[in-house]
Order: C-alpha cells, then structure tokens, then sequence
C-alpha cells in the first residue's frame, strides 16, 4: 500500500492514541469486496472500528469475521433499491449478465441518500471508497470526513488509466477499442502496457451504451480528483517506477486542495433544507418537481409547496427519496369567478388565467407563516411570487428565481428595470414581432403575430391586479441568484446576455442547471402513454399510406388538442421512424413561448418552422409534407438530421448534466445563509 499523502489528511494524524472510526464502501463485485475486507481486517488489527457498507446478499458471503475483531468490525447492510430490467435479487456483479453490469451502477448510486444519512450519524474519522461512488467525495468533504480512494488495482493498471483531468474530461481522445492497443502518450519509459484488442473490444462497446448515467472513467477521475489520498494494493518494491508516474499524474491534484474543504465548518456540518414554490402550471410544477429530486439525491431536504390538486398530480417521489422530500400542501382561496376546484393552469380558460394570480398571491399569508416555523436555508421560487423575494430577505432565508424557460426566452423579456417599469415601448402585437432592441447580435428570434396576439390582448384585462413583467421583474432583481434550465454549451451567447441585462441590478449570478432530463426510472414508469401511442401509429403506417385527417380541405386552422395532419404525399422513409420527425419540425403553438422555441430551433438549425399565415397561423398540408419530407427524408435535411442528433445527444447526456448539477448544488451549498442564534 501506497503511503505518499499521509500527511495530508485524516484528523487524527499526530493526535495521540485514540481509536479512529473508519467506514469502508467498496464497488459491487467480490473481486473488490474482499480486498476490501482484508483491508478492513488490517485496519481493525490495529484497535480501531471499521464499519464495512455494503448490500445483505454481498454481506453474506463474505468471510467469517476473526472472533477476535468481531467486536470492531460492524457490517452495515443498505438494501439495493429495485430497478425494472435489473435481475431480481441481483446485488454484485456476479448476479448480473454483462449487459447489465452499468444498470447495476445506477442501482447502486441509489444507496447515496442511504450512505449520506448513516455517514451523517456515525460521523467517522474517515471513509475509504471504491471506485464507483462518484458522488461520495464531496459528501464527506461536507460533512469534514476525511476520504480516500482505495484502488485495489496495482499502480501500472492505474497509471495506464491517465490524469484525474482526462479521465473527469474525456480528452484523452481512445474513444475506440484500437486507441487502447498502444501504450498510453503519458508513460515515459519503455513498457508494453496495452490491451490486446480482444480484451478490450467488448468492454468499449458496452461504455458506448453506458446505461448507468455516469461513466467509469468519470467515476474514476472523480474519485481521485476529490479524495485526500489514494492508497493502492501495490509496494514500491513490485512496481517503483509505476507508483512514481502515479504520483506525477496525479500532483495535479495534490498541489491544489479541494473547494470544499475551505468552507466554513459550519456550513459543513448539515444538510440544506430547501423549500421550493412553483407557479400553478405543468410545465412549470414538473421542472420544479425534477430539481427537487436532484437537490435531494446530494443528501439536502426539499419541502415542496404547492395546493393539494397539484401535488396530487405530480408523479411518485422515487422511494429512496421519500424521507428528503416533503409535499406541503395549502388549499387555494376560491373566488366567485373561478372555476370550483381550479387549481391549475389547465383547469381555467385562457380569459381566467390572471384570475388565478389573484387566488395564487392570497397564498402569501400561509407560506410566509411556514417560513417563519421551518427556517430553510433556501427559497426557490418561480416568476409569479413577487412578493416572495422581500419575505425571505426579512427572514433571512436566500431566495433564488428558477427560470424553467431557456436563456433565450429570458433574454427576449429583457432588464428588469425594463419588465417593472413597462418602459420599453412594446405595447401592440406588433412590437413583439420583432427582435428587440437589447440583443446585441443577429437573431431572428421574435414572435410571429398570430403566437402573440391573444396574450397582449389578455395582459390587457389583467384581473390579477400585477403584470407578468412585473412579476418577472421583481423575481428577477429582488433575487439573491437566477437559476436557469439550460447550459453554457447549448446557447452561450444567450446566458451572456442575460448576465449583462442582470448587471444593471448588481452583480446577479446567472447559474445554469441544465436541462433535467427525467432519470431512468422516470422514463420507465412516466412515458407520456398519449406520445407514445401517437408515435406508435405513426411508425405503422406504409409507404405511400395516408397521413390520416378526418377533415376535409387543405387549410388548417390553430385547433388545440387535435391531429390535423395531411400528409398524403407519398415519402421514401425506409429505416427513418416517422414519428421521430416531430422532433425536428418546430412551431407548434402550445403556449406563449413555444414560438421563441421555434425560432431559436431553427436558428440552431434543430429544426425547420413549417410556414403559417402571420395573422391567422394557418397552414396547409402541402407544406406539413414538404417540410416532413425535408426532416426525414432529403438529401438537403442531411445537416439537419446531424445537427438534431448533435442536441438530442447533449440534452440527454447524463454526465453533463449532472456536472453543472453539481456545480448548481455547490452555489447552494456554498451560499447558505449564517444561522443565526435567537
């Protein structure tokens, strides 16, 4: 074992003879629990206690404990939660056909809130980990424990690994199994350290479908980035020269410290509590919802306010979450022109929409008085709660505005100081159907008249007694930080520009959180089953069948809620899923901003706008099949497809997202308020 850091990290180091407590995690596989066993046993040698984590079946096979280190080495068993295409019973590697060895890793990543909560009680001197727990540097750095990576792995397999940089990043540019026949760039002296390629052929196909959110080499590039010291199965005697190339890949690490460990200790020491308040709609309830189950997954409680219809709808907290993420419900004051029972968006015409502000701000009075009896350390709230920022400011709570628009959409609303004063000139329809004066570089992105009308004519009316823009804008300015559902990667000059426009305020961090695409669970259980039977048609229709419409004539008014499709124009569409092609035709009108989708779609090159009539937003059949046929089929969609499939990639890779999660949740973590004693 490799003693290079002993210096840099435990607590009790150079503090006398006291017991250490020593929690060891290893990877779901016997050829890393039983290095981790023997390790245990060493440990427990020495008089010091040893909790061994792991799932009851793997406990079980375990070796006997020595008598005489049963009273120091306790076995914590944490129940792996249950997956759908999981093996029943499956709990190691040996129990899981090769397939399915990265859905087992998505299992275990479930065990966090679990770990978290007895790490959080027990309180050890130390963690010692495997490979496999990315998430579980940062939660003991939180917590003060001092951590370890434990490679049960020799210093040659792990120099042939790389840099903790390459690995968290990605670059080291062996992307195919060929790459990893050679020695690596990075070893100085003459070796043969390579894979033959059928050794390695089929553990690259399978990273290329990697079905457990995050992949090894990121986990293994975390693990080592964010731990105090690694220790490795090796001697200096077997391998000198390796654990030297060791030790100069990883100095990169060593020299810097880590972000966590300068935090005030205080801020350490416990778990966020975190209260989130979204508007009374869908679509924004369902985002909110997502980001709470990510705050959560990183040990933090969420108690999610809302009214009971509401909570009603959301789907299921998943079950390792339960005890993270409390519903708090408060009944809706009725009003004699609301519809009885409305409590949502979609339960009121479009002419009540405002009213049920009016409903939604009588909220006031219960939220404020839960934030006086929970004192959360956070307050995430939606546009709509103007009044929120100032209540949470007097209680000394930080309060975040969670856009769960894109930065572009946000963009298009611009300064605050204009959205409060209603100075910017935009009165009519009209203003709107041009790019605004703010948005320094080309753009096309602006409303088409028949997207907007019927909103400036309902702003008119309002009954809610507070314009949306002015609720936007005090959201906006009275906010501590603007959280916005996008990346730095899918639309960079739009994030800028909203920090400049937030400058005005003062310095406002603007902090992505990406795009909080549902978990594997959530896609199993959740698929839109009114999609899926839509595509499902699609798909079984024959070449030179019909689109299928049951209405006669070749214009289409902006009917909502019906498939008015006419595409009886014959396509090739061979392999190409048509249903698919929904993806990449943009400018459907579901709501205020789908039109700004649109445009920034197409701007993209994500997808091709179908045209419509400006004033009536008709269009006719003719053009739904041209521009289908375009996104599917043609040789001049080509670009398109790729481009489409590009975003379809990053939208839904996993790693990404959850890497400005993490960044999303340090902010949290990092600018929590000081408790203050009473």
């Amino acid at each position: 074992m490799d003693n290079q850091n002993t210096q840099s990290g435990g607590k009790r180091v150079g503090g006398g003879g006291a017991a250490l407590h020593v929690v060891v995690f290893p990877w779901l596989a016997m050829g890393h629990i039983i290095p981790f066993f023997r390790f245990s046993t060493l440990i427990a040698q020495k008089g010091h206690t040893v909790a061994f984590v792991s799932t009851p079946r793997n406990l079980s096979r375990l070796p006997r404990i020595p008598s005489h280190l049963s009273s120091l080495i306790n076995l914590v068993s944490l129940p792996l939660p249950r997956l759908p295409n999981l093996p029943k019973d499956a709990e190691s590697s040996a129990d899981v056909p090769f397939h399915k060895q990265q859905l087992l890793k998505t299992a275990f990543d479930m065990l966090q809130p679990l770990l978290t909560a007895f790490l959080e009680s027990s309180r050890p001197d130390w963690v010692i980990y495997d490979y496999t727990p990315h998430w579980l540097p940062a939660t003991a750095a939180r917590l003060g424990i001092s951590r370890a990576f434990f490679c049960c792995f020799n210093a040659a397999c792990m120099s042939y690994i790389g840099p903790p940089s390459l690995l968290v990043s990605g670059k080291d540019g062996r992307t195919k199994a060929e790459d990893f026949t050679v020695v690596p760039k990075w070893v100085p002296f003459e070796s043969d350290m390579a894979y033959r390629l059928h050794e390695i052929a089929k553990w690259v196909e399978r990273s290329s479908e990697d079905e457990s959110v995050t992949p090894d080499t990121v986990r293994f590039g975390f693990t080592i980035e964010e731990s105090d010291v690694v220790f490795i199965r090796s001697s200096e005697e077997l391998e000198p020269e390796w654990l030297n190339l060791m030790r100069q890949l990883y100095r990169e690490n060593t020299q810097s410290g880590h972000r966590s460990i300068s935090m005030d200790n205080q801020n350490t020491q416990t778990a966020l509590h975190v209260v989130v308040f979204p508007w009374l709609a869908m679509g924004h309830l369902i985002p909110f919802f997502h980001l709470s189950t990510l705050i959560a997954q990183k040990g933090h409680t969420v108690s999610f306010v809302s009214t009971p219809r509401n909570l009603s709808r959301l789907r299921k907290i998943p079950s390792h979450l339960s005890s993270l993420v409390n519903l708090v419900s408060f009944p809706l004051p009725r009003l004699p022109n609301l519809p009885n029972d409305a409590e949502s968006s979609t339960d009121v015409p479009f002419h009540k929409q405002q009213l049920l502000k009016t409903a939604f701000d009588m909220l006031q009075t219960p939220l404020t008085a839960f934030l006086e009896s929970s004192r959360p350390d956070w307050v995430i709230y939606d546009y709509a709660p103007h009044w929120l920022p100032a209540i949470a400011a007097r209680l000394g709570v930080s309060h975040a505005f969670f856009c769960c628009v894109n930065a572009a959409c946000l963009a298009y609303l611009g300064p605050p100081s204009v959205l409060i004063s209603g100075q910017d000139g935009r009165t009519k329809a009209e203003d709107f159907t041009v790019v605004p004066k703010w948005v320094p570089f080309e753009s096309d992105l602006a409303y088409r008249l028949h997207e907007i009308a019927k909103w400036v004519q309902a702003s008119s009316g309002n009954e809610s007694g507070t314009q949306d823009t002015v609720r936007f804008g005090v959201a906006i300015k009275e906010s501590d930080v603007v959280f916005v559902r996008s990346s730095d990667e899918f639309e960079p000059e739009w994030l800028n520009l909203v920090r400049e426009l937030y400058r005005e305020v003062k310095v406002k961090p603007v902090v992505p959180v990406g795009f909080l695409p549902p978990n594997i669970e959530e896609e199993a259980s959740e698929y839109d089953e009114t999609w899926g039977g839509i595509k499902g048609w699609f798909d079984k229709q024959r070449v030179n069948s019909s689109g299928g419409t049951h209405r006669v004539g070749s214009r289409v008014g902006d009917v909502r809620g019906t498939l008015l499709l006419g595409v009886e124009k014959p396509a090739r569409v061979d392999s190409i899923s048509v249903g698919d092609a929904s993806s990449r035709v943009c400018g459907t009108s579901q709501g205020s901003r789908c039109g700004l989708n649109a445009r920034l779609g197409n701007g993209r090159g994500l997808g091709v706008e179908i045209p419509r009539n400006e004033r009536d937003g008709s269009f006719t059949r003719d053009s739904v099949a041209e521009f289908v046929r375009l996104a599917v089929v043609d040789d001049s969609g080509e670009s398109l497809r790729t481009r489409a499939k590009e975003m379809k990639d990053l939208f839904r890779d996993r790693n990404k997202n959850n890497r400005i999660v993490d960044e999303f949740i340090c902010f949290l973590e990092e600018n929590r308020p000081p408790r203050v004693t009473e």
